[in-house]
């Protein structure tokens, strides 16, 4: 039972160290951009920063993209805390609910961690000097595939969970 809660401890750490490894560095990048010191972003990116500066509206959507993808991995990370808190004594509609949770975050991680790192990219270039512009290069398949694979399909598993509880309910009552 002792490495039951060391394993939940260093999954825990692992987590917040990550979450706010991720949390500090996009506030830090977006955060120097809103209130002054242009070209943050374009070392986020590694870009070096072109003549004209950034738009705030571009800036706006950069920073709520950014917010949306660390929302997704907290909901993801806050997920899989709950599933390891509750252990294997936990009802399948609890599990399934919480796999379909994470899920979500997994899948939603990746599509905005795209649209950062593909779209977002592709304007900021635009922004950039030509030198930097030119080594862009973005690839929607590359290793992170694994986080909409995996998402979908714990979330797909949390949808039969969720079925088969209310299969058991029903049985209950005709018992």
């Amino acid at each position: 039972m002792e490495g039951i809660k060391l394993v939940r401890f260093l999954v825990l750490g692992a987590m917040i160290a990550s979450w706010c490894y991720y949390a500090l560095g996009v506030l830090r990048a977006w955060g120097s951009e809103v209130f002054g010191v242009p070209g943050s972003i374009h070392e986020l990116f590694d870009f070096e920063a072109g003549p004209v500066p950034l738009p705030g509206l571009l800036i706006a959507f950069g920073l709520l993209v950014s917010l949306a993808m660390l929302a997704s991995l907290a909901l993801a990370y806050w997920s899989i805390w709950k599933i390891l808190q509750a252990g294997p004594q936990q009802a399948f509609n609890h599990l399934g609910r919480r796999l379909n949770h994470l899920g979500i975050g997994l899948v939603g991680f990746w599509l905005f961690w795209n649209v950062l790192t593909g779209v977002f990219q592709a304007v900021l270039a635009q922004y950039a000097t030509a030198a930097t512009a030119a080594e862009y290069g973005w690839d929607p398949l590359d290793l992170d595939i694994v986080f909409p694979i995996i998402g979908s399909s714990v979330f797909l598993i949390g949808r039969m969970m969720d079925r088969a509880w209310k299969a058991e309910e029903e049985n209950s009552q005709f018992l």
